[in-house]
């Protein structure tokens, strides 16, 4: 009886493996099911290839009405190669096709060779462990060709080949020869365009070349309104050299508009206007921008104008700025002119720029310390170096160094209501402490101190001339400005952070951790105490609407604990 019934049961509800193996068949179409799960899920357009498309009978895609069997399995094995499925079972099943699409295959084992000192393609992350498909291979000869010419040689062969039975991906390597970057052509831009793009090059001509040094130009090209878009790419016919900038001149106008906001300034609103002309065979580039937050509202108008034949660097700049500033410390509206010569260079891996020249400011202190009214003659020189890789990868940290100093010198015999003396030297630094790619654990610091030396009493000065710490850009423990000294605001500042971005998610998710440190003091070139700590932890998002970063951090003062501050940010830093 006990036996009876089970093959009663039996026979009345289906195995567990039964149904599974009945929820695992997928028809992707009439006839092509897949009988194993979990089913790769095919986009559209590629089940249009697979199976045909009987909507399009009687239109001009009437060919696609029907797709002829081994078209259609080279199309599903196409597909699901781009899946990581390489070992695919596909049978006919009468009219149809039975596909149960396999494993799926992981990258063990990455192989170069033919590679030259230097490259390492163990540097590469996201290979090994990954999906072995057609983007992953595309990847890793796009990363390898990009590395080899930064590594400088400018036109390297780079082939990959993938076994998978071995789980192995091999690239052949020819690097080709090393060389120098040779003269540079322009294609895409006329006179007299083309002839002042020289005054932009990361580069000299006989200098070996690197592949970050034409990306910095392009990137300055752009970024400095002279051109739409620019691309540097070496020539690479056989004894040939040099670089060819191809270039979309655009619009001699160019107007840009920008949004942000951030828990210190609120909205930010940012307008900027550039337009280039060429009096006779020199160039100006002529700039009105516009920014507005509840913190700062300014405006500013230039006239740059490369006086002497390109390939010539220096420019003569006349400037207007009017700005008001409504800080917790003050409230301060500025009236200035400035006439600067201004001259920028380059070294191997680096760039330079230098400022210098009179400026005649007007102030009006509405609220906080100083005179109601001041009028200031006085020079600033304007010194900034930078790495390229920096400049590079300015946006996204991961490796560089920029250092720059400025300096306010003001006389009050030389038609100025008080004398001071500026000065103020700051840097960045970012490591990839591993040196991989993407960056595992990037390192970035920052440091700056500023004094300033007056024949009075810090009181007698207009804000600007004071120190103040506190805020998203030194001190993250504390309110933006919120350390003054003690006093109206300190003669001397200073500050050092370092901070931690460990890659722990996905590259769009950046977390990091932080630690800050600062100091004031009320003489010049002195600080005293006590000495400011903040330790915080904070995460960036590049979001699809623009870059979202929060951070939230302790600050410390003589021992005694001053709160948490939330800082909470969207958009472009400007």
């Amino acid at each position: 009886m006990p036996a009876l019934l089970g093959s009663l049961l039996t026979a009345l509800v289906p195995t567990a493996s039964a149904a599974e193996e009945a929820a695992a068949r997928v028809e992707i179409c009439p006839g092509y099911t897949f009988v194993s799960a979990p089913e790769p899920e095919l986009q559209e357009a590629e089940i249009r290839m697979i199976c045909g498309f009987p909507e399009a009978e009687g239109t001009e895609d009437e060919a696609w009405t029907y797709v002829p069997r081994n078209q259609a399995v080279a199309a599903l094995r196409a597909a699901l190669q781009q899946r990581g499925y390489h070992r695919p079972a596909i049978s006919e099943s009468g009219d149809g096709l039975e596909i149960d699409p396999g494993p799926l295959t992981e990258v063990a084992e990455v192989e170069a060779r033919g590679a030259p000192p230097g490259f390492d393609v163990s540097r590469r992350r996201g290979v090994v462990d990954e999906l072995l498909t057609p983007e992953v291979l595309d990847t890793l000869e796009s990363w390898s060709t990009e590395t080899l010419q930064r590594l400088g040689f400018p036109c390297p062969r780079v082939s990959s080949a993938a076994g998978v039975e071995e789980r192995r991906i091999v690239l052949d390597i020819d690097a080709g020869e090393r060389r120098p970057f040779g003269p540079a052509y322009v294609r895409g831009a006329e006179e007299p365009l083309a002839s002042q793009i020289a005054r932009f090059h990361a580069f000299r001509s006989d200098w070996p070349y690197e592949r970050t040094a034409t990306d910095v130009t392009a990137a300055r090209l752009v970024e400095e309104g002279v051109v739409e878009s620019a691309q540097l790419v070496p020539v690479c016919a056989p004894g040939e050299t040099g670089v060819i900038a191809d270039i979309v001149p655009g619009a001699p106008r160019l107007l840009s508009l920008q949004l942000a906001f951030d828990t210190e300034e609120y909205l930010r609103l940012r307008g900027r206007f550039v337009r280039r002309a060429f009096p006779g065979d020199r160039l100006t580039m002529s700039e009105a921008a516009a920014l507005a937050s509840y913190r700062l509202q300014q405006l500013t108008a230039s006239l740059r104008w490369y006086a002497a034949p390109a390939p010539s660097r220096s420019w003569i700049e006349p400037m207007l700025l009017l700005r008001r500033m409504d800080e917790r410390p003050f409230e301060l509206t500025t009236e200035q002119f400035q006439l600067s010569y201004g001259i920028d260079g380059v070294l191997p891996g680096m760039s330079w720029r230098l400022r210098v020249g009179p400026n005649i400011a007007a102030y009006q202190v509405h609220d906080g310390p100083g005179p109601d009214h001041a009028t200031v003659l006085s020079a600033r020189v304007e010194a900034e170096i930078s790495s390229h890789r920096y400049i590079l990868y300015r946006a996204g940290p991961q490796q560089g160094w920029s250092f720059d100093a400025r300096a306010i010198l003001a006389d009050d015999g030389l038609a100025s209501d008080f004398s001071a003396r500026y000065f103020e030297l700051g840097g960045v630094a970012h490591v990839d402490v591993f040196d991989d790619y993407p960056p595992s654990l990037g390192l970035g610091l920052r440091a700056r101190v500023a004094t300033t030396y007056t024949d009075g009493d810090a009181g007698e000065l207009t804000p600007d001339l004071l120190h103040y710490l506190g805020g998203i850009a030194d001190l993250r423990g504390f309110r933006r400005m919120s350390l003054a000294g003690g006093g109206p605001g300190a003669l001397t500042r200073a500050f050092f952070s370092v901070e931690a971005r460990p890659d722990l998610f996905t590259p769009a998710w950046e977390p990091l951790v932080f630690a800050d440190v600062g100091a004031l003091g009320d003489g010049s070139a002195r600080l005293n105490g006590p000495v400011y700590w903040s330790i915080g932890v904070g995460l960036g998002w590049n979001s699809p609407l623009g870059p979202f970063r929060a951070t939230l951090a302790n600050g410390w003062a003589a021992g005694d604990d001053e709160g948490m501050q939330l800082f909470v940010g969207w958009g472009e830093t400007f």
